[in-house]
């Protein structure tokens, strides 16, 4: 047989005996100072927003408003005039440094003050300089600046060259260097001849060749004499201003020069030319027609030697006998006019062979 009260309390027992377990382990965490939730789990921390703090603010001290009256365009300064001048609100000191192209340079310095200028005169002509230039207060502010300014160039006189012509061909004037002198003294040589050529150039670095002249004068026989001194000087470099003339004097003194060398030759007593004399005619056509401009009288002499009507006419058949020749050889007959003298003009002594054959002669003369 059973007993069912047994049955009924083992339950009431298992609960008890859980009850009696919590409370022993309540009382033991008591006993030890904890709490009970410290021993549930943690929940996930809430975020936690940062709060930036504000920097504390610094005051700024403000650079002094310096004021650059010049240095901005030193461009405009000029080799004899050159300064530099820039000015501060404040005591300042400065520097100023510059450096031309050439290796030239220096540095200025001064203060305190607020105004500066110093003077730049004596740069190398002509150059690129850079600069750099420095304002400091007396606190220890700056202001730098730079730049670039080219001096002036040097004022130079342009070459101005003289070469006359004559019996000797002189040089005169002044050039730059040596090379100038020499290159235009060797030109001269080429044309002349070294024994006829006289070179007083004068060299001073104050001159230059740009914009530059050479001026030939002088006289010559012929067109062409004139125009090669002009065009011998030619591509030097400088300007060539051909001042020569081209004179009848000139032509009139070859002219007689050679017919005083080679006298033409008449038949006796005619004014039929012998054929020796031909050549020296031919040579007097190539004088005549290479001076274009002259015009000549062709006279005609005569020794004491007969009737003086005579001796008239046939020095006037024997000088329009050389006209009439030389017009064949095509020199105008217009620029030439023949007239005779007979035996009015003698240039010898008619009582001896050799003073009348120095009388029986063709002149020329300008007309």
């Amino acid at each position: 047989m059973y007993d069912d009260d047994d049955d009924d309390k083992e339950p009431f027992l298992l609960v008890l005996g859980v009850l009696a377990a919590v409370i022993g382990v309540v009382l033991l965490v008591f006993l030890r100072g904890e709490s009970v939730i410290d021993k549930l789990p943690a929940a996930a921390p809430e975020p936690v927003e940062e709060i930036e703090e504000p920097e504390p603010e610094v005051e700024e001290v403000a650079a002094p408003d310096f004021a650059w009256v010049a240095a901005p365009a030193i461009g405009a300064i000029g080799l004899d005039s050159a300064a530099v001048s820039f000015a501060s609100n404040a005591e300042s000191s400065y520097t100023f440094d510059y450096e031309g192209a050439d290796g030239s340079g220096g540095s200025e310095a001064g203060g305190p003050a607020t105004d500066h200028s110093f003077d730049l005169s004596g740069l190398t002509p002509g150059t690129e300089y850079n600069w750099t230039s420095t304002i400091t207060d007396e606190e220890g502010h700056t202001l730098t600046d730079s730049g670039s300014f080219t001096t002036a160039a040097p004022d130079l006189t342009p070459t101005d060259v003289t070469i006359a012509l004559g019996d000797q061909i002189v040089l005169t004037g002044t050039v730059p260097d040596e090379d100038t002198k020499n290159e235009i003294g060797s030109t001269a040589i080429a044309q002349y001849g070294d024994d006829a050529v006289v070179n007083n150039l004068v060299v001073d670095g104050g001159y230059t060749n740009d914009g530059g002249t050479i001026r030939v004068t002088g006289a010559v026989a012929t067109d062409a004499a004139q125009a090669d001194a002009g065009a011998a000087f030619d591509g030097l470099g400088l300007s060539v201003d051909n001042e020569v003339d081209v004179s009848g004097d000139l032509l009139v003194a070859d002219l007689n020069a050679l017919f005083q060398l080679e006298p033409i030759q008449f038949d006796s007593g005619s004014a039929n030319i012998r054929g020796e004399s031909i050549p020296t005619l031919d040579e007097a056509a190539e004088l005549l027609l290479a001076n274009s401009a002259a015009n000549v009288s062709i006279e005609g002499h005569t020794d004491d030697q007969g009737p003086d009507d005579f001796n008239l006419a046939l020095s006037t058949d024997r000088a329009q006998a050389v006209l009439d020749y030389l017009a064949d050889k095509g020199v105008e007959a217009s620029r030439m006019n023949a007239v005779g003298f007979g035996e009015a003009n003698p240039i010898g002594d008619n009582a001896t062979d050799e003073g009348r054959q120095q009388n029986r002669r063709i002149e020329f003369k300008l007309a």
